[in-house]
């Protein structure tokens, strides 16, 4: 599309181009009919040299478009533009009104607002379906400046350098390189026979085991093994990734337990897995690395428990609840663990204290069943009367 002009220069109209081989030209250089309006400005323009009267220049003024109208805009760009456009027109023009025709209710929002930015007082006329907006100059009316293009090409650019990667992306905590490793599932060997079947894979390093005891034993017969490093290398987390894949072969050859993971061994006792973390605790354990089972209730009968008799309590000896060293002192025992869920706390011994009340249910005391009688003779008048 191109413009064309009448000979004064009064009318603007917009034609097709309609250039081809034959005629590259196309519609440049043709001219429109001037019409009556022409003859109007033309005699007003004498009119104003005559009298010395000046024309006075369009007014503009910097605005800030709000963002549901660049969002309109951007959805119905070429309707919104020649809308901009009329009005752009119209403030440069002598006319006091200009009628848009009718419009749907969205758009005659946008024009509402888009006009309150030109200074201009707009109003809806008529009824649904034929309501249309009507805009009247003032004194003040104005061209805004940027235009709409211009507005939502800079609100993009804005947006494109503001919402880049690195500001969208989540600030995620430092990981901190794994340190130990987690054998899941060792059953029936001992920190002797155990340390023997790792020795060849631990590329030279000195290492220690410790048990690992789920938090409710009962339900757990396998038994998790935690291997830690004396001297953590540089590339310690290198090796452990190697040393892992080592063991994954053995495991598939011996089965002596049913995975191997790198793991981190946080200050604090926790072992971070992938996804849950094991946290220190204060369970028993047997020399050999054998879980200890704690021993079934023993009363003497069922109404035992209800009258409240409470088993003889056995012996503790005091636990440590701090890690200490990986490896306990004391029989060459492991130290103590237990596996818990991510990021939660320890859980804590579902024992009963020392010092708490035993709650007794008294048994409530029965008649003694009548005897059984061997014949009808032998039945209690007692009875007969009841029936």
């Amino acid at each position: 599309m191109i413009e064309v002009h009448c000979a004064c220069g009064n009318l603007t109209q917009k034609a097709r181009c309609g250039a081809c081989d034959d005629k590259p030209e196309g519609n440049n250089g043709r001219l429109i009919k001037c019409n009556d309006a022409c003859a109007l400005a033309k005699r007003n323009a004498q009119l104003a040299d005559a009298l010395g009267v000046e024309k006075k220049e369009s007014k503009v003024r910097e605005v800030e478009y709000d963002a549901a109208t660049l969002s309109y805009y951007a959805a119905n760009t070429a309707w919104c533009t020649g809308i901009e456009s009329q009005l752009v027109e119209f403030v440069k023009g002598e006319k006091p009104t200009l009628h848009f025709p009718s419009m749907k209710r969205p758009q005659r929002q946008f024009t509402h607002e888009l006009a309150e930015l030109f200074q201009l007082r707009s109003q809806s006329l008529d009824e649904e379906p034929h309501r249309s907006v009507l805009v009247q100059r003032q004194s003040n009316s104005a061209i805004p400046t940027p235009t709409l293009a211009d507005a939502l090409a800079a609100q993009r650019q804005s947006s494109s350098a503001t919402l880049n990667l690195g500001s969208l992306r989540k600030a995620l905590p430092e990981r901190k390189p794994n340190n130990s490793l987690y054998l899941e599932g060792v059953l029936g060997y001992d920190e002797e026979t155990l340390s023997d079947i790792l020795r060849p894979h631990m590329r030279g390093m000195k290492f220690s085991l410790a048990w690992v005891a789920d938090p409710l034993p009962l339900l757990q017969t396998d038994e998790d093994v935690l291997v830690t490093f004396d001297q953590p290398s540089p590339d310690h987390e290198t090796k452990l990734a190697s040393i892992s894949s080592a063991l994954r072969h053995v495991i598939s050859d011996t089965g002596f337990c049913v995975g191997a993971e790198s793991v981190l061994l946080a200050d604090d006792g926790r072992i971070v897995r992938g996804s849950w973390t094991p946290v220190a605790s204060t369970s028993t354990w047997r020399s050999n690395g054998s879980k200890a089972v704690p021993p079934p209730l023993q009363t003497a009968n069922s109404f035992a428990s209800l009258g409240g008799v409470s088993p003889p309590k056995a012996s503790q000896a005091p636990v440590q609840h701090a890690w200490g060293s990986l490896i306990g002192a004391a029989n060459a025992k492991p130290p103590r663990a237990v596996v818990a869920p991510l990021a939660e706390q320890e859980r804590p011994t579902l024992s009963l204290p020392r010092s708490a009340a035993v709650s007794r249910v008294p048994t409530p005391s029965l008649p003694p069943p009548p005897p059984v009688a061997k014949d009808d003779a032998e039945v209690p008048d007692a009875w007969d009367a009841e029936e």
